[in-house]
């Protein structure tokens, strides 16, 4: 069954400047949507060594896992799948999951199997895996991971209106079943897809509604995420202090997270706001110290930005 069959049932220049500022950074809090778009990942590297690029790869997946749902009810004997899941060895799941009688594929292996499609870029693989794990769930909480990341796979393709139906859709189960931290990730994917649609006013909502339930958890990287979600569209409203004070605290807990593309990312935040302010050395620091990092994990694309960002502070 196809994706489309199972779906049916100075003022303006600175502005588009902000815009385009803003998207760029909110690819890191799309779950790097922008790669996946253009390419699959590559597995990390098997060699004991860890380069650059290779733990970039590393990085890259492990955020946008974040966003993908599980399930857990793997039946037992079939723990190894978590375990090469967890290893970021996704064909070997698949090969896993493709031996495992039928009787014992349930929705958590289902949603396990998908997701290790959608990583190596088979997405329509993964949509099929979603459709049985949908079809086979034992609990509405299986049915709302389905069908958030069928919402991811669409937003993937640019199609935030039919992301956004099925996100919606998953939230008003996880609020029903007081699934909050599934409720905290849904609403996160919300606020970015709102925004890409133009309205910011719910953008803003379900972001802040994130943040407070990230905060009451709390879950650590998602209030992080939702600090430079936020920090971004004060920016782009124009609300510096707001934005800086947003941002700073995002650095923080990056830096306490070890995640170094987030923290890269509230870098070149604070770089925009400072420039906005005047304070030209400041901002060069801060769009320095994200260059370093971008170096550091040889992302060349992000390189190249953060080059051209301090161009624009000169």
């Amino acid at each position: 069954m196809t994706l489309s069959s199972f779906l049916k049932g100075d003022v303006e220049i600175r502005f588009r400047y902000r815009r385009h500022i803003l998207t760029l950074l909110l690819v890191l809090f799309l779950g790097e949507r922008a790669n996946l778009r253009a390419a699959p990942f590559a597995l990390p590297s098997d060699e004991g060594r860890e380069t650059g690029s290779a733990r970039l790869r590393q990085i890259k997946i492990d955020e946008f896992k974040k966003l993908l749902r599980l399930s857990e009810g793997i039946p037992e004997g079939l723990s190894p799948l978590l375990k090469y899941y967890g290893e970021n060895r996704f064909k070997k799941v698949i090969d896993a999951v493709q031996a495992v009688p039928p009787e014992k594929k349930n929705s958590a292996v289902y949603l396990l199997y998908g997701n290790s499609f959608f990583l190596l870029g088979e997405k329509e693989k993964a949509v099929e895996a979603y459709q049985q794990a949908f079809f086979r769930s034992a609990v509405p909480e299986e049915q709302a991971a389905a069908m958030a990341n069928f919402g991811i796979i669409f937003s993937t393709k640019g199609s935030w209106n039919e992301a956004i139906q099925w996100l919606e859709r998953a939230l008003k189960i996880d609020r029903a079943v007081q699934d909050w931290t599934a409720q905290g990730v849904d609403l996160s994917l919300l606020g970015a897809f709102y925004y890409e649609l133009g309205d910011t006013a719910k953008g803003s909502a379900a972001h802040i509604e994130a943040l407070e339930i990230a905060e009451t958890i709390p879950v650590r990287w998602l209030e992080a995420r939702q600090l430079t979600s936020l920090g971004n569209l004060y920016y782009l409203d124009g609300g510096l202090d707001t934005a800086n004070e947003y941002h700073l605290k995002a650095l923080r807990l990056y830096r306490e997270l070890g995640n170094p593309l987030g923290e890269a990312a509230s870098l070149s935040g604070l770089g925009f706001i400072h420039k906005d302010r005047k304070a030209f050395d400041r901002a060069a620091s801060y769009q320095s110290e994200a260059l370093a990092i971008y170096q550091q994990l040889h992302d060349r694309s992000s390189e190249a930005t953060a080059l051209i960002n301090l161009a624009l502070i000169y």
